[in-house]
Formats: structure tokens, sequence, C-alpha cells
């Protein structure tokens, strides 16, 4: 059972962390990530 569920939920996790990576390098001007430039910008 373990296996199985290791099977079938590592690979979407792997894939959702590369999915996240890609938008925040091809979308930079996502507001989130623009919140964070923001806010290092501001106390730099």
């Amino acid at each position: 059972m373990r296996d199985t569920w290791m099977t079938i939920v590592g690979p979407i996790l792997l894939l959702f962390a590369m999915f996240r990576a890609l938008i925040q390098v091809l979308l930079p001007e996502l507001p989130i990530n623009n919140n964070k430039e923001a806010l290092k910008g501001g106390y730099e």
C-alpha cells in the first residue's frame, strides 16, 4: 500500500514542484512574486 502511494503521489509532487518553478521563472510578473520582490527591494 505504501509503495503504491509513493508511486502515485511521488511523481505528482515532483511535477507540481517543477511546474511551480517554471511558473516563477516564466511569469515573474505574478502578484505573489511581485509582492516578494517589492518587499525585498523596498527594504534594500
